[in-house]
């Protein structure tokens, strides 16, 4: 069962990005590397809310079974871990984006948060402009 399983995931994972290499059709090997990086900061929020979902089910498991001291602990540990692998990509987002800006290299940032556009702020669009 587990076989078949991994059979399917990855026939299934093969499938679903083939088209992106045959449609994009790259030229030569910067296109192939270009294409890499796209499909990994398509990754990046994915895994963070894999870890935001993991630290979300430590919570509930720590606080559904406050009567088991092993399940609170294991709840516990999920916390922790989730905690710990968010604290670690926010950091090393917010390093390559110091790095970025201090050897003046374009960056993309965190690809879930809008850019500033330099249009109005809030205030503006209350009417408190001053």
């Amino acid at each position: 069962m587990i076989q078949k399983m991994k059979f399917f995931i990855t026939t299934s994972a093969i499938g679903l990005l083939a088209p992106l290499f045959v449609l994009a059709a790259p030229r030569n090997l910067f296109d192939v590397i270009g294409i890499i990086f796209n499909l990994l900061a398509a990754l990046i929020p994915v895994i963070f809310t894999l870890a935001l979902i993991f630290f979300l089910w430590g919570a509930a498991k720590y606080i559904l079974k406050s009567d088991d001291a092993t399940a609170q602990k294991e709840g516990r540990k999920f916390m922790l871990y989730g905690i710990i692998a968010l604290f670690v990509m926010v950091s090393i987002g917010g390093l390559v984006g110091i790095l970025g800006r201090t050897f003046d290299v374009e960056t993309r940032g965190f690809p879930f948060l809008p850019e500033e556009t330099g249009g109005p702020s809030l205030d503006d669009m209350r009417g408190n402009s001053l």
